[in-house]
C-alpha cells in the first residue's frame, strides 16, 4: 500500500502538507445522558470531518454507564456512500456483572450494536477500532448511539470519551 501523502523529492513542505498528516481527534468534554429513545443519533461531541475519496483508520474510547434495563445500542458512521467496519469486546446485553457474557463481532458501519450496561455506577469502557472507507462525498464521521431499550433512567455517554482518525490512504 502506498504512503499517504505521497511525498516527492524537491517537493516544498507547506503547513497544509503538514496539518494533512495530522491524526483528526474528537473528544467529550461533558458527559451525555439520553433516556426514553431508541434512535441512535450523533453525539454531540464525538464528530469529525473527513475528506471524499480517503481511508482512515480509527481507534475509540468511549466511556458508558446506564441502567441495565436500558443498555445501549451504538455505531460509528460516516458520510453518505461510505463504508467499513469497527469491532470491539462488549458486555452483551444479558449480562449482569463484570464477569458476565462478552462479544467480539465485526460490525459494518452505520449498523448499530447493541451493548449491556451493568450499572449507573459503574462506568464500562468501550475499546474499538476500525476503517472508514469514503464515497465521493466529503462529510462527518461521528459515533451514533442511544438506549437499546427505552427506559426512564438515562443511558450516558461520559465526559473523557474519545476518539481519532488517522488518514491511510
Amino acid at each position: 500500500m502506498p504512503q499517504w501523502p505521497t511525498i516527492l523529492a524537491g517537493q516544498t513542505v507547506t503547513a497544509g502538507l503538514l496539518t494533512s498528516m495530522l491524526p483528526i481527534p474528537a473528544f467529550k468534554t461533558i458527559s451525555t445522558p439520553r433516556a426514553s429513545t431508541t434512535t441512535a443519533v450523533p453525539d454531540p461531541e464525538l464528530v469529525a470531518t473527513v475528506a471524499a475519496n480517503a481511508q482512515y483508520g480509527f481507534q475509540a474510547f468511549i466511556r458508558t454507564s446506564g441502567d441495565p434495563s436500558g443498555d445501549l445500542k451504538c455505531t460509528f458512521t460516516g458520510p453518505s456512500g461510505s463504508s467499513g467496519s469497527w469491532g470491539a469486546r462488549t458486555m452483551d446485553t444479558a449480562a449482569t456483572v463484570a464477569t458476565g457474557l462478552s462479544q467480539a463481532i465485526r460490525t459494518p458501519l452505520g449498523t448499530t450494536k447493541s451493548i449491556g450496561e451493568l450499572s449507573t455506577t459503574a462506568p464500562q469502557i468501550i475499546q474499538a477500532s476500525g476503517r472508514l472507507i469514503t464515497g465521493s462525498t466529503a462529510g462527518t464521521f461521528s459515533f451514533d448511539w442511544a438506549q437499546d431499550v427505552s427506559f426512564a433512567t438515562a443511558t450516558v455517554i461520559e465526559a473523557d470519551s474519545w476518539f481519532t482518525l488517522w488518514r491511510i490512504a
